[in-house]
């Protein structure tokens, strides 16, 4: 016979009765507790179904006295109430023990087993309650324990009892069921010898939400109760490209499709996941759902480009190494600004700086422009720079020349660079890619013109990561000791009115156009006065072009004049957190 089964349902029986017992005799918790010490009931270790019968009664006691919230209970090792009484006695005196429960069970010479439970009180030094019975048989061992266990109870309560039987299901079934907070088996499961009155049921299973209900034991009856637990949720947040499909399949659910990023509320347990993506390799992986809890998974770690070029099939070259022609998704390091260029012959190459985020395509497409046909190079070039003889320490540069086409870069043939810094390798805000590299200028008989060319970005249209308020690129000429002309550029859109108390600040708020502004500065009175004249401005995608009408520089350059280029990162007070400062050269304006 399998008797730790027939012992798991006497616990619960138990367990379940004594939780009763404290609604019907509205026990005070905390109400001068006395302190009771729980022997085992004493019998042969070597037989297994008497070993199986005590430990349960044992348990059952201990629950019950637990529920009823009227005692402290310490737990221990087994002692006959025949012959192991002095050992108890001495074990009260010493620890101020108010009560020692114990008993006993032994095998019968005709058959079945004897059972004692006996309560011993220190105060009165007797065994206030004695109950002995005994079984036939191994069937109805748990009927003589129950029996000696109600009268038990009966004693310490002072009144008689009704019981009634219990019958509880779970869907699914396994649940974990607790009658009055103590745990008594797995559901389905069969419950006799309850006192009688109401009782809270409560079921849990992994992967499950609990379940609880309020059931009524009536007298000599069997209640029946079925415990319905749903199945606990998370959530599963997927990060992934909008046009990409990921499908969940697990034992607990039929296989589900989500289409693009966003989140999807599971059962609790283990998911086989697989993730596609037009252009992307495809990606399958496990994943957990808790309940109650947020799960992350992103199904591709690196960044990708969508490429794509008008007209198509131009190369496509990042970061200097070409990858294959557009259309086409190209991997790259995440979180990083990556350069890009479309190459296509007959046509201007088209540049751009892109960041590729982690697990998403971004897209990047761009319209080439037909390499326009221009005439054959003059024998001379339409703007001369050249050194002039003055008798001073420095080289002075004469400008002069006719202009046509400004802003076309390409028309500027035949200038030679008035300062070269590419062969310093500059940076700018830490950044080789944003440093002014070679700086131009000339003239014609109506206007003064200069042009910066960057190392690879215009930082005016890309701000640099990091930059504060505005880039700022400022050509200064020095026209007395301690006066210059200031003409600047700045990013567009970027002036802040909430500085314009300051001299510069109001220079920027009435310059028109917002991306440039000149004043006369002096260094003695550290005041700025605006010019009524701003000069024009051209970006491009690497270069920057301005003129300024030549009247108003003749007002303060009488003669050779140095002048400097500088590039700063505004702070919007009218001082820069970086800059980066070219050489300063000698300059005759006048033919």
């Amino acid at each position: 016979m399998k008797l730790p089964s027939l012992a798991a349902r006497r616990l619960a029986l138990i367990l379940a009765g004594g939780s009763c017992i404290l609604s019907l005799l509205g026990a005070e918790p905390d109400a001068g507790r006395s302190r009771i010490a729980l022997f085992e009931p004493a019998g042969q270790k070597d037989d297994t179904t008497l070993a199986a019968v005590l430990s349960t009664v044992a348990n059952s006691v201990e629950l019950s006295l637990d529920v009823l919230q009227r005692y402290d209970v310490t737990r221990l090792p087994p002692e006959d109430p025949a012959t192991d009484l002095d050992h108890v006695r001495a074990y009260c005196q010493k620890n101020r023990i108010d009560q020692a429960v114990l008993g006993s069970g032994s095998a019968r010479a005709g058959g079945g087993y004897s059972f004692r439970l006996v309560v011993y009180d220190r105060k009165t030094d007797k065994i206030t309650t004695d109950q002995q019975g005994a079984s036939t048989g191994a069937l109805d061992m748990f009927d003589v324990t129950d029996a000696l266990v109600a009268s038990l109870l009966d004693a310490l309560s002072g009144r008689h009892l009704l019981y009634g039987s219990l019958s509880v299901e779970s869907d699914p079934a396994g649940a974990t069921i607790s009658v009055n907070g103590k745990d008594v088996g797995a559901a389905p499961l069969s419950l006799r010898g309850l006192p009688v009155g109401a009782v809270e049921l409560s079921a849990r299973l992994d992967g499950y939400e609990g379940a609880k209900a309020t059931v009524t034991i009536a007298d000599g009856e069997t209640t029946s109760s079925s415990l319905t637990l749903p199945r606990s949720l998370g959530v599963l947040a997927v990060a992934m490209p909008r046009d990409a499909v990921m499908t969940v399949g697990g034992a607990t659910i039929q296989k589900k499709v989500i289409a693009g990023p966003g989140i999807a509320m599971l059962p609790a347990g283990d998911y086989d996941v697989e993730a596609s993506c037009p252009g992307l390799p495809g990606v399958s992986a496990k994943v957990t759902i808790i309940s109650g809890a947020s799960t992350q998974w992103q199904p591709w770690a690196k960044g990708y480009l969508d490429v794509r070029s008008d007209p198509s099939g131009a190369a496509i070259v990042v970061d200097g190494v070409e990858r294959g022609a557009a259309p086409l998704i190209v991997e790259v390091e995440p979180g990083t600004l990556h350069q890009v260029e479309l190459r296509k012959q007959n046509y201007e190459t088209y540049h751009a700086a892109v960041s590729g985020d982690a697990g998403n395509k971004t897209l990047f497409s761009g319209t080439l422009t037909p390499v326009a046909s221009s005439p054959p190079p003059s024998v001379e070039p339409a703007v001369v720079v050249r050194p002039a003889s003055t008798g001073t320490s420095h080289a002075v540069f004469k400008i002069e020349g006719a202009f046509e086409d400004w802003k076309n870069v390409g028309s500027w043939r035949g200038i030679q660079p008035l300062i070269d810094l590419s062969r310093t390798s500059p940076t700018f805000m830490g950044d080789a890619r944003f440093a002014m590299a070679q700086v131009y200028m000339c003239r014609d008989d109506k206007n003064l013109y200069w042009r910066v060319d960057f190392a690879g970005t215009n930082p005016i249209l890309r701000s640099p990561k990091g930059t504060r308020r505005a880039i700022d690129c400022e050509l200064t000429v020095h026209f007395e000791p301690t006066k210059q002309i200031r003409l600047g550029a700045q990013t567009p859109q970027q002036h802040s009115t909430e500085h314009n108390k300051s001299q510069m600040g109001q220079i920027w708020a009435n310059a028109a156009p917002l991306d440039a502004y000149g004043a006369i500065h002096d260094d003695a009175t550290n005041r700025l006065t605006p010019l009524n004249v701003v000069e024009e401005v051209a970006n491009s995608e690497n270069a920057m072009v301005a003129r300024i009408g030549l009247d108003v520089i003749s007002q303060y350059c009488k003669g050779p004049v140095s002048v400097e280029l500088k590039l700063g990162n505004q702070k919007g007070d009218g001082t820069w957190a970086d800059s980066q400062v070219s050489e300063t050269r000698m300059v005759d304006f006048s033919k």
